[in-house]
């Protein structure tokens, strides 16, 4: 994946208010509970998405969910959830991302940690081990484009600490 260079985006569609982001404005803060955020990579500028069932990474201002609500349990683990569904971001038994938690659960315990570089790395709770969260391009199942070729996605999926660990910013909304 390569970098993007373009450093202005608009990170809502024309639909909505947009959020203009640049080099000198503040684009990254910790996620707070019952504040709202949108999650960017940042070497890709790409946003977490919920869309059509999955969790990928898309552009900012594309179709799906991208808005994210940060919630805490009395255990002091952060969570996001959906706003427009109910559902909270977690993961499946095959370590990719998923939004169809009705509950802030175990698989939903998400925790960022800043990063000295910037930004923060996004772990997970998986059988009382942190992993961190990052991409991963997989097949979308049964899609092909009109050349014939099958069309791929980049899914969001717990990795081991030994992949390069991909650093997150929490843009507030």
């Amino acid at each position: 994946m390569s970098a993007s260079t373009d450093t202005s985006q608009s990170l809502a569609p024309s639909s909505q208010t947009a959020l203009s982001i640049d080099d000198t404005a503040p684009t990254t803060s910790p996620p707070r509970p019952g504040k709202t955020y949108i999650i960017r990579s940042r070497s890709t500028s790409k946003v977490i998405t919920f869309l059509g069932g999955s969790v990928v990474l898309c552009p900012p201002g594309s179709l799906g969910t991208y808005r994210w609500t940060c919630v805490e349990t009395a255990d002091n683990w952060l969570g996001f959830q959906d706003p427009a569904s109910g559902m909270y971001l977690g993961y499946d038994s095959h370590a990719w991302l998923q939004c169809q938690a009705k509950s802030h659960g175990e698989r939903e315990y998400l925790a960022p940690r800043e990063r000295p570089s910037g930004g923060f790395v996004l772990l997970v709770l998986v059988e009382g081990h942190v992993l961190p969260v990052g991409v991963r391009t997989r097949r979308k199942s049964g899609k092909w484009d009109a050349s014939g070729s099958e069309v791929m996605e980049e899914g969001v999926k717990i990795r081991e600490w030994r992949a390069e660990a991909i650093s997150w910013d929490f843009v507030e909304v």
